[in-house]
Order: C-alpha cells, then structure tokens, then sequence
C-alpha cells in the first residue's frame, strides 16, 4: 500500500515591505519599544522582526521621505546602505519646489538640488542616492571628511575607484582637486594604466 502524498507547499516570492512605524502614534511607537516590539533604527523604529538592512534602515526614516521628491543623500545614504553605523541628523534632497517650514523644524537637514535620475535607487517605495553617487557627494563636501567618512566612501566605492577619479575629472577645477586630494588620501596615487 501506497503511502498518502501530499502536496509539495508553494511559496511566494513577493517582496516584502517593512511596516512604517513612522506612521503609528507616537504613544503606540514608545510602548511598543519598552515592550520589545520595536527597536531603534537610525533615528527612527523598525519592528524587532525585520533584518537590519537597507529597505528597513530607509523605512525608519519615511517620516522624513514623505513625498518621492524627497531622497535621501549624503551619510544618511550611507548608513541605509550599510556604510556606517549610524546617520546621525537625516540628510535629505529635496528635487524642484521649496522646502516647507513643517519640514525645516522636523530634525533633519533639507537641501535643495538637483541629481540624475540614474543616481537614485527606490527601496520599499522611498528614494535614495547610488551607493556611487553617495561616495562622490561625501568626497566632494566641503568641510568635515574625518574616519567616519572615509570609511564610508571606501566601502561604497569598492571596486570603483577608477570611475570615482573619471568623475572628479569633469568637475570644477576647485571640488576636482578637492576629490582627487581626498582619494589620494584613500587610495594612493593614482596609477598610470599600461
């Protein structure tokens, strides 16, 4: 006698998408943190079940990424794509229109600017920078490029030094210098090709 078969069970293969615990009262967010069900991310939550990665990290911000015109860039990137430990303040991109006083009071940092629409990346319905156009807005900044920085633009730039340098070549002549000093820092002098 034959035993019963069963069927073999299907799964599907529908992405998920991590819960915004944004989106919750803010009484309910806290209470779920001191239970458990919630814990830190960044400078937001993220459901305790939900892996540490980039489509949860840039969940945790959507309080700050409301609207598609809204990307996140600079650190803040980095941090959604794993590059340093934490974001500190939310930097953030806004494409076209103005910025509203709302936004500007909501501890985070807003800019206005413009970057191609091949150097954002969409995850769980938000926008971010490439992890190639993260790196080159890092060497570019004027001001602050301590450890914090350079290891992250040496982690999202792996593997793509020399697209790196053939971007700082048609810059200004001013934030150029400024990438090549700072790669050079990085990686070494630059190596003539055979």
């Amino acid at each position: 006698m034959m035993g019963r078969m069963y069927p073999t069970p299907t799964f599907k293969t529908r992405k998920s998408v991590p819960p915004r615990i944004a989106d919750w009262p803010i009484a309910q967010q806290y209470a779920e943190r001191l239970r458990g069900t919630v814990v830190a991310c960044g400078p937001g939550f993220r459901l305790a079940s939900w892996p540490d990665v980039p489509a949860t990290r840039i969940t945790a911000l959507s309080r700050w990424l409301i609207s598609p015109r809204y990307i996140a860039v600079h650190m803040t990137a980095a941090w959604i794509w794993g590059a340093c430990y934490q974001p500190g303040e939310p930097t953030v991109l806004t494409r076209g229109g103005r910025i509203s006083s709302g936004r500007e009071r909501s501890g985070a940092t807003y800019r206005i600017g413009r970057i191609a629409e091949s150097e954002i990346h969409t995850l769980a319905g938000f926008s971010v920078s490439t992890p190639l156009r993260t790196a080159y807005d890092l060497l570019r900044t004027q001001g602050r490029f301590d450890t914090r920085e350079r290891a992250a633009v040496r982690l999202l730039a792996f593997g793509r030094l020399e697209e790196l340098r053939a971007r700082a070549s048609r810059c200004s002549p001013s934030e150029g210098k400024l990438i090549r000093t700072r790669l050079e820092a990085l990686y070494g002098a630059a190596r003539p090709l055979p």
